[in-house]
């Protein structure tokens, strides 16, 4: 384990975050053991993107154990191209081990937590669906300009935003990962289709969108709302595709009031 320090510049202070190796994968985490009488949050970032894409929810510490996933391919050589659907067994296997467990995906994050919830497990509480749908087809110009320029996506990620700063857009191209694994993670996406099996999902979700979203248009959101079972929808006015970064205190008020919703007893308790 070794540990770094971040700087939220958000909230201007940084924290310590543990390195850890957790399943197969490799993640940040808030603390480490974990705190056993805190509901722990495991975040899946997006396409293009490793797990320091959430570094403005790291002041959420004071409330739950974090932990910022990084998804196959960000460290070490990945040779084949793995669907949504191994993206989630990966994570499955990560979780296993962990209590009182919220997923919290964006856009494909969100598609891996709808892929990991289908495959069944008992110690997911309930669910944080961001920027994302059911079905995430990809324009095959962004492949072919991955391709062809070998970068480019931070532009397409600001013109699908429309309120974030430029400092915040540096800040976000540097949790980026390179052309090869974008490319993978946007076929990944391209291939994923659950529209026809939300039904089967009963786990209490949460699901949330900007109205200013091009690239998954809050239609998507809607959908999933009103596919899933147990869940509620929350539209954040004027935001774009990077919620979690152009709405940060309204995105984690209403992140952290569902999930102490949906906490055990035995941990709504103890706090």
């Amino acid at each position: 384990m070794r540990r770094i320090c971040v700087t939220n510049f958000f909230q201007q202070k940084e924290m310590i975050l543990h390195r850890i190796a957790l399943g197969n994968l490799t993640a940040l985490a808030s603390s480490w053991p974990l705190k056993p009488h805190q509901t722990t949050l495991v975040f899946l970032h997006g396409a293009g993107f490793h797990g320091g894409f959430w570094q403005q929810q790291s002041t959420l510490a004071g409330h739950f154990n974090l932990i910022f996933l990084n998804l196959p391919g960000r460290e070490g050589a990945l040779t084949e191209q793995l669907g949504i659907a191994q993206y989630a067994q990966e994570v499955g296997y990560c979780i296993k081990e962990l209590s009182s467990v919220v997923l919290v995906g964006h856009s494909m994050g969100g598609a891996v937590v709808l892929q990991t919830l289908l495959a069944g497990h008992d110690n997911i509480e309930s669910a944080v669906l961001v920027s994302t749908g059911a079905r995430l087809k990809v324009a095959p110009a962004v492949v072919d300009m991955l391709r062809e320029k070998g970068g480019g996506l931070i532009d397409q990620f600001a013109k699908a935003s429309k309120n974030i700063s430029m400092m915040d857009l540096l800040l976000l191209g540097q949790q980026m990962v390179n052309s090869e694994v974008s490319i993978r993670d946007f076929l990944a996406c391209n291939s994923f289709d659950v529209m026809e099996r939300l039904g089967e999902i009963s786990t209490p979700c949460l699901v949330t969108v900007g109205d200013s979203d091009l690239l998954t248009p809050e239609k998507y959101s809607q959908f999933l709302e009103a596919q899933l079972a147990n869940s509620s929808l929350h539209v954040v006015k004027g935001a774009g595709h990077l919620l979690p970064w152009e709405a940060t205190q309204s995105f984690n008020a209403v992140l952290t009031e569902f999930v102490k919703q949906h906490e055990p007893d035995t941990l709504s308790t103890s706090h």
